[in-house]
């Protein structure tokens, strides 16, 4: 029997998690990633095989549609999963903040970019090294 949650106790979930993002990270989110790997929901639960279609999310988008749902007229048709998928982008940035803490660099100190943007970049070499 798969796993169930009621409405009620998800949106509490939600509530409370949110109430200890704002608490730790500020009434505004800065996401210092934009890009990342989105897996199909399909493949996501189908533990039987290896996912193949792999796609990139970009943060920036998941937040642009995420307050284009927010002015939608409150009677228009809610397309969920195209908005669960959107959410979805934006708590996984937010879980990536939690665990990786973006620290500005002094803009005068070209060290401190020079080493953010190398280690971007090693990250994102070993990230891909599954893939091929």
């Amino acid at each position: 029997m798969p796993p169930d949650i009621t409405v009620a106790e998800l949106r509490s979930a939600i509530g409370r998690l949110l109430d200890a993002v704002e608490e730790q990270f500020g009434e505004e989110l800065r996401f210092p990633v934009d890009y990342y790997w989105s897996i199909a929901p399909e493949e996501a639960f189908d533990i039987e095989g290896r996912p193949e279609l792999i796609t990139m999310g970009q943060v920036s988008d998941d937040t642009a549609s995420v307050r284009a749902f927010l002015n939608d007229a409150p009677d228009e048709h809610v397309v969920v999963q195209h908005e669960s998928e959107h959410l979805r982008g934006v708590l996984q940035a937010i879980e990536h903040l939690d665990l990786y803490p973006y620290q500005a660099p002094d803009a005068s100190d070209r060290t401190s970019r020079e080493s953010s943007c190398t280690s971007r970049r090693r990250w994102w070499r070993r990230s891909r090294s599954w893939w091929h």
